[in-house]
């Protein structure tokens, strides 16, 4: 018997779109602050009013002290009935009433006005300033940041080792004008390194996203983004099903909460927002929001690199 019951506050465009109203929900994992089940192949997040919003999100009005793994019983009938999801015999959410969250349109940004070289010193400050806590340690490697890929604070070998190739050898195509290979290499980062959304995805989805709000205004990068886009598909399959989820949404421009706003802050140059978003950012995951702001530089530097006349200020790098 269901002894209380939460309501939720916000409830993400893309799985409210996708839940049945009616029907059996599978589990997927469980976390302290979060709880990810699934509804034909699709996985969406209970998550508490403090995780950042996505477009699998269900935000639930549960205490502060609430934690999902106390009430996940093995072997419970998780469901959904009549706006109800009940995902453990004493606690229910009730949808029916949450605001729907939409993900913000990143076509309507304009990043001409960016200026490249005062923004990437922002950026590079956080990320310097991570390391004090996690051992990161970005490397520049002529265009790209890469993202961490160790356990422990500490930088795996094998994986930096074959995501600098895989980096360096995207930017060799490129100056080649071998576009299409470039973004072949690039694509290769998918389900690179350890963890429920692998670094190699992170870094993805803040590169992508950077390039999804300028495609309209440069043709040339516009179609190496839809070639990048093609090849990041055929590899979907070869990453965690979560992580594939939130990769395949950025390929349609749905980014989470903190990075939409990031790349409003940068495209109003409102370096407040910027440093705010940025250690919003930082704070998501193990590793997730240092490699996608990795993947966010990387994609200001490329656009800089690749037409220098995009952006308003001509800074050099």
């Amino acid at each position: 018997m269901v002894v209380e019951t939460f309501e939720a506050s916000y409830i993400g465009d893309w799985v409210f779109g996708s839940l049945p109203e009616k029907g059996p929900l599978s589990f997927h994992s469980v976390f302290s602050s979060t709880l990810n089940l699934s509804s034909a192949g699709t996985i969406f997040t209970l998550q508490k009013p403090s995780v950042f919003l996505t477009p699998l999100s269900i935000a639930v009005k549960v205490p502060e002290n609430f934690n999902f793994r106390d009430f996940c019983t093995p072997g419970f009938n998780y469901r959904i009935e009549i706006n109800t999801i009940y995902f453990c015999p004493r606690v229910s959410v009730k949808i029916d009433s949450a605001t729907l969250w939409k993900p913000l349109d990143l076509t309507g940004l304009d990043f001409r006005q960016t200026e490249p070289v005062k923004t990437l010193q922002v950026l590079h400050r956080k990320i310097s300033a991570k390391k004090i806590n996690t051992g990161f340690a970005p490397v520049l490697n002529k265009v790209f940041y890469l993202p961490w890929m160790g356990s422990g604070g500490q930088k795996d070998d094998f994986f930096s080792m074959k995501l600098n190739f895989l980096l360096e050898s995207a930017y060799k195509e490129w100056t080649k004008g071998n576009a299409a290979q470039s973004a072949k290499n690039l694509s290769s980062l998918v389900g690179l390194g350890p963890g429920l959304t692998p670094s190699g995805d992170d870094f993805l989805i803040g590169f992508t996203a950077f390039l999804y709000g300028i495609k309209k205004e440069n043709r040339y990068l516009e179609n190496f983004l839809k070639v990048l886009i093609g090849e990041i598909k055929q590899r979907i399959y070869s990453t965690s099903d979560i992580s594939s989820n939130f990769l395949m949404l950025s390929l349609e421009g749905k980014v989470s909460e903190p990075v939409g706003c990031l790349l409003l802050a940068l495209a109003e140059q409102n370096f407040d927002k910027l440093s705010e978003y940025s250690d919003r950012l930082l704070s998501c995951g193990h590793s997730s929001g240092v490699d996608t702001l990795c993947g966010i530089i990387s994609g200001i530097r490329f656009v800089q690199i690749n037409d220098p006349s995009f952006f308003a200020t001509k800074e050099a790098l």
